[in-house]
């Protein structure tokens, strides 16, 4: 943006002095003023030779500084894969959780111990399958500032808060009390669920800025 407006303002000032020092004079044929007589007496070849060659000038710098700008960028997403990279399996993982999570619900019967303990089990694994490897790799790297290692951690954890949730199963009875609660904590627990995702992306995207202004 720096050098993108004086480069077309460059360019029409190049071409409104060549259609000036072309077309000028048939305008003022018989005109004496001043005006008129610089109309006719411009040099607009060497103005626009000039505007033209400060237009490049300007269009190299224009080219170099989106150059860099781009490599800066690699640089910075690279620096920030692995921040990437777990965003984007967490919220894959986070999706098919919720969906889990949703069917056992619905699934689940007041009178069937066997088919909530398998509600329990099948939400408890799709947790489990949320990659963590990045996890670690991400809270031992102390370059990212510390905003952003603890909202990787809250979110994952987030995942984890999931299972704290379970049809209550005693000896092959059902608790009528705690599947009511169960259901209701674990649709308040899907419909915030992405809020922990949000402020990770938040403070990924402010780091990202801090690293392209650096």
């Amino acid at each position: 943006m720096v050098y993108k407006v004086p480069f077309f303002f460059t360019i029409f000032c190049a071409l409104a002095i060549a259609w000036i020092g072309i077309n000028g004079q048939a305008y003022v044929p018989t005109c004496t003023s001043a005006l008129c007589n610089s109309i006719r007496s411009l040099e607009w070849e060497t103005l626009t030779a000039g505007f033209f060659g400060l237009a490049g000038g300007l269009a190299v710098l224009w080219a170099t500084r989106t150059q860099i700008a781009s490599q800066r960028k690699a640089a910075v997403d690279l620096e920030l894969l692995d921040i990437d990279s777990f965003i984007s399996e967490l919220s894959k993982g986070l999706t098919k959780l919720i969906e889990v999570t949703r069917q056992a619900s619905e699934n689940v019967q007041f009178d069937d111990a066997e088919c909530a303990g398998k509600a329990n089990m099948d939400i408890k694994e799709a947790a489990n399958k949320i990659e963590t490897g990045l996890l670690f790799e991400i809270d031992k790297n102390h370059r990212f500032p510390a905003s952003l290692r603890r909202a990787a951690r809250y979110a994952h954890e987030n995942t984890l808060l999931v299972t704290s949730y379970r049809f209550g199963v005693t000896k092959g009875k059902m608790d009528y009390t705690i599947v009511t609660s169960t259901q209701q904590g674990l649709d308040e627990w899907a419909q915030k669920a992405f809020e922990p995702l949000d402020e990770l992306k938040f403070e990924r995207c402010k780091y990202s800025d801090f690293l392209m202004r650096r």
